[in-house]
């Protein structure tokens, strides 16, 4: 009987956590980010910022156009938007936006930095370039609002694949790459590095440590139809390339999945993806920051997606309609 009440248990978390749509939106186009604060959707659609109310999801205003003269984004903005502002960085400059996006100030960021605000300070994603190693790598630091260095985070190889030949001329391509990764949700820093076990670091906006997780979690192998259906997605994705692919590249797969696909934190909770599926469904770990597993779900995918009070958020293209659709899951 036990047995049974468990197996049930689990299909019911497999099977019936699934998206709820809850808005069409037929005045989105290319939104690439989205988040949600208070009653409002705000959603980087090409070069303009728009928002939405999360009440009726009807429009309320927007700000941008590709361009470089007044109310003109020269790239496609990236957005965190905070109780009193919208801050929107790239790469060598920021700007501060109301939260109805109207214009406060513009600053010059550190040359090749991309910024992204952490309390009142920031983290910096810095790149560079050794021109006789052939070999790029990204700093990541934390800098005070006068942009200067409190602390160095970590330094990222940038190096994607081997550039070892094969004896028939083909280079090596890391299907997976491992590397470390540095992000920020506004109030704290989370750390962790793909190469090695279930292992994240938890930082405050100084700095300072709050805590390391580790855990163990089980090994998720590399199937054969994983790498049937990624090099089916490579050659539908890469038509006119692949057979130049083809020739040129060596695809290595790994053995087994990193521990972490990724990880997202919100009110002082983490949410971490492993490479776990059941049904095409993805295992998804809820934790508090001293590590305790508050909830293990699973979610519908890796893209396209946020997390906000408990709920995971994500859009679908619906090429029939020519809409997006919003969905949102109960975590």
């Amino acid at each position: 009987m036990k047995k049974i009440i468990i197996f049930l248990f689990l299909f019911l978390i497999v099977f019936f956590v699934v998206g709820e749509k809850i808005a069409i939106f037929d005045d989105i186009f290319k939104p690439s980010i989205f988040q949600i604060k208070g009653d409002d959707l705000y959603v980087v659609d090409g070069y303009t910022i728009k928002i939405f109310s999360m009440k009726d999801f009807n429009f309320i205003t927007q700000f941008g156009k590709k361009g470089e003269g007044p109310g003109e984004f020269k790239y496609k903005p990236r957005i965190m938007v905070f109780q009193d502002k919208v801050f929107v960085s790239f790469i060598d400059k920021i700007i501060f936006f109301t939260r109805r996006l109207k214009f406060i100030e513009e600053k010059v960021s550190p040359r090749n930095s991309v910024l992204y605000k952490v309390k009142e300070n920031y983290l910096s994603r810095e790149f560079s370039f050794d021109r006789k190693k052939g070999i790029g790598s990204t700093q990541m630091k934390l800098l005070d609002p006068e942009f200067n260095e409190i602390k160095e985070m970590t330094t990222i190889d940038n190096k994607r694949r081997s550039n070892s030949r094969l004896g028939s001329g083909k280079r090596n391509l890391e299907v997976i790459q491992k590397r470390k990764r540095v992000m920020t949700d506004g109030d704290y820093i989370y750390s962790f590095d793909t190469n090695k076990e279930f292992c994240i670091e938890i930082y405050d906006h100084k700095g300072e440590k709050i805590n390391t997780i580790v855990k163990d979690v089980e090994k998720i192998k590399v199937t054969k139809e994983f790498k049937e259906n990624y090099l089916k997605e490579m050659r539908e994705d890469n038509k006119e390339s692949w057979e130049y692919m083809k020739k040129r590249c060596n695809f290595i797969f790994p053995k087994y999945f990193p521990d972490i696909s990724f990880i997202h934190g919100d009110n002082k909770k983490l949410y971490v993806a492993t490479y776990k599926t059941v049904n095409s469904r993805i295992e998804l770990l809820v934790l508090d920051f001293k590590g305790k597993i508050l909830k293990t779900t699973f979610i519908p995918t890796r893209d396209f997606f946020i997390i906000h009070n408990d709920k995971f958020y994500y859009f679908i293209d619906n090429e029939d309609e020519e809409v997006w659709e919003l969905h949102a899951v109960d975590l």
